[in-house]
């Protein structure tokens, strides 16, 4: 995912058919041995969909709903949004939305 002119898009490295999208174009990060480098995949995605699990995960023993996998599940695709997204991004590319983290 890229920001456009009109909003984030999805990059064309994708996966069709996703549950949720996360930011992979263009992200800073570390580069073996040392300093950073810019990167664009789904690998540069994936953190930042686990990081956005992690806080669910923690959300949800906090509030003391059933601490299962399916309730972390639920909250992440309940909360993801399609706010910043550009008009033209296909559901079939970014599934329910970008993913979010409590608030």
């Amino acid at each position: 995912m890229g920001q456009g002119a009109a909003g984030l898009e999805i990059g064309d490295f994708s996966n069709t058919f996703p549950q949720v999208c996360a930011p992979g174009v263009n992200v800073r990060s570390a580069r073996a041995g040392r300093g950073t480098s810019v990167k664009s995949g789904t690998s540069m995605a994936c953190p930042h969909v686990a990081g956005v699990v992690a806080l669910w995960w923690e959300a949800v023993q906090v509030q003391g709903l059933p601490l299962r996998a399916r309730t972390v599940v639920a909250k992440v695709l309940g909360s993801a949004t399609t706010a910043q997204l550009s008009a033209n991004v296909n559901v079939v590319d970014r599934g329910v939305g970008l993913v979010a983290a409590p608030s």
